[in-house]
């Protein structure tokens, strides 16, 4: 459907806000995605050289215990006050604080053991800190936005895992495998994780200093048809009012259908956010009123617990499936996957590192799988079959604990352990990309969607740290 001169506009033509094509808002959220896994992803795929360094102390489970501590307590206070914080600036100072978090990691190593391992819990906290700043905004972020945002949101945090788990293969692959060479390819590794970081931060500032980004970003939240200060809708001939208002529903309409640009475009996104919904594939338009209101200037300050609680209930089941899900994953990973010896006489950092890079690369997978079968994800959100296939997963963890040891049966074998961990990642990034992405459409409002990603985030950071203390019974029992 072609659109004529009078219903042209900036949200309607074929060029998105940034005047790329929709590849290009995908490619900008892909990366700031990653960018926001870049510190704890780091922090994983190095635990080998960590293991080397602090040999007495066991980095697999007290690290990502302190990274996910730092992650939830801050989100309790991102999820009261986050939404009177600008959002550019709160992004920008924890992508920075990230990169120069990560440079000092492996400078520890020149100071005495306990005291290095005390400034590394340190720096594992603001790193958690920090990510849990960046995951409860741009998701709170993209719960506003059609559920595809998600998606590239979410295949940007396993892009970053692939992305990390090369450098760090190929910086360790590069060196001596002495003490002086693990030093040197760790300072080259967490070197190019900040570098990266800061891109993300770059490209993130070129981003929002877009005209229409930035009055996205920096306006009060809007509600249509309210009877405060209202904005009469663009001006048309009286006869010809009605047929400019269908006329106008339509291409707006088809434009989202198409995978145009006002499904690319945040200002677009808040005009159709309360006049649509989702069928599982695609958005579809009910109405668009006339009026437009701007809500008085305190109403995003705080967040009154009361709205919480409610948003809870109204996602209650997404919620739970979020935290199990992450209940299950840091039970045994990666914890446990560091106390595993190889069959094949692989030494036990470069076990370690092919099993992380695996599951980065099936995680991957699982998450563009979650927008390649949408519709099937979107039927088992709605009749709960989620709910089986998300608990079937906690057979992964017997499984990841049988492949404990060196006795010589079949799940001691590699090929078990690279066969369980591929799909245990597949169905990791698959359930949680899916219950991330449609969890938003339980609500209308535009804040509340915000809100509803601020939630979401609050229960994955929960399941991790459950998680992580679940795994820190697992090792007092191994």
């Amino acid at each position: 459907m072609a659109l004529d001169a009078s219903l042209k506009s900036p949200l309607l033509g074929r060029q998105t806000m940034t005047g790329t094509k929709p590849f290009g808002v995908g490619f900008v959220f892909t990366c700031l995605g990653a960018g926001i896994m870049f510190s704890w992803n780091g922090v994983l795929t190095a635990l080998g050289y960590f293991k080397e360094a602090y040999p007495s102390h066991d980095v697999g489970f007290l690290f990502p215990l302190v990274f996910f501590v730092s992650s939830l307590l801050c989100q309790v206070l991102m999820l009261r006050f986050g939404q009177g914080l600008s959002l550019p600036l709160r992004i920008r100072v924890s992508f920075v604080s990230s990169a120069i978090l990560l440079v000092f990691c492996p400078l520890t190593n020149f100071l005495r053991e306990e005291v290095g391992f005390a400034f590394l819990c340190i720096i594992m906290s603001l790193l958690g800190w920090f990510s849990s700043v960046l995951q409860s905004s741009f998701f709170g972020l993209c719960g506003q936005l059609p559920p595809h945002f998600t998606t590239w949101c979410m295949s940007g945090q396993a892009w970053s895992g692939l992305i990390i788990c090369f450098c760090r293969i190929a910086t360790k692959a590069a060196l001596p495998d002495t003490h002086q060479g693990l030093f040197a390819s760790a300072i080259i590794y967490f070197s190019i994780a900040a570098v990266s970081v800061t891109a993300c931060c770059l490209l993130f500032s070129v981003f929002v200093r877009q005209p229409e980004v930035a009055g996205t970003l920096d306006c009060s939240p809007v509600t249509l048809g309210s009877s405060r200060e209202t904005v009469s809708a663009p001006p048309s001939p009286a006869s010809e009012g009605a047929e400019h208002r269908k006329r106008l529903s339509d291409a707006i309409c088809m434009e989202v259908d198409e995978g145009g640009s006002a499904a690319n475009s945040f200002i677009a996104f808040k005009i159709l956010d309360d006049s649509t919904r989702f069928n599982g594939s695609h958005y579809v338009h009910t109405a668009v009123t006339s009026t437009v209101t701007q809500q008085p200037p305190t109403s995003k300050s705080t967040v009154q617990l009361r709205d919480l609680f409610l948003m809870v209930q109204k996602l209650f089941v997404t919620v739970l499936l979020v935290f199990i899900c992450h209940v299950i994953t840091f039970s045994v990973f990666p914890g446990v996957m560091t106390r595993y010896t190889s069959s094949y006489g692989l030494t036990d950092e470069w076990l370690q590192i092919t099993l992380i890079a695996v599951y980065n690369v099936f995680d991957l997978i699982g998450r563009w799988l979650s927008g390649v079968a949408r519709r099937v994800g979107f039927r088992l959100y709605r009749c709960n079959g989620l709910i089986c296939f998300v608990v079937m997963r906690v057979v992964f963890i017997p499984l990841f604990l049988a492949a404990v040891g060196s006795h010589e049966d079949v799940f001691s074998s590699d090929l078990f352990k690279f066969i369980v961990m591929a799909l245990f990642a597949l169905t990791h990034g698959l359930f949680v990309s899916w219950l991330m992405m449609f969890g938003p459409s339980h609500v209308t409002d535009s804040e509340e969607k915000e809100r509803a990603g601020f939630v979401l985030t609050t229960a994955l950071l929960g399941g991790i740290f459950t998680g992580c203390q679940v795994a820190l019974g697992i090792a007092y029992l191994l």
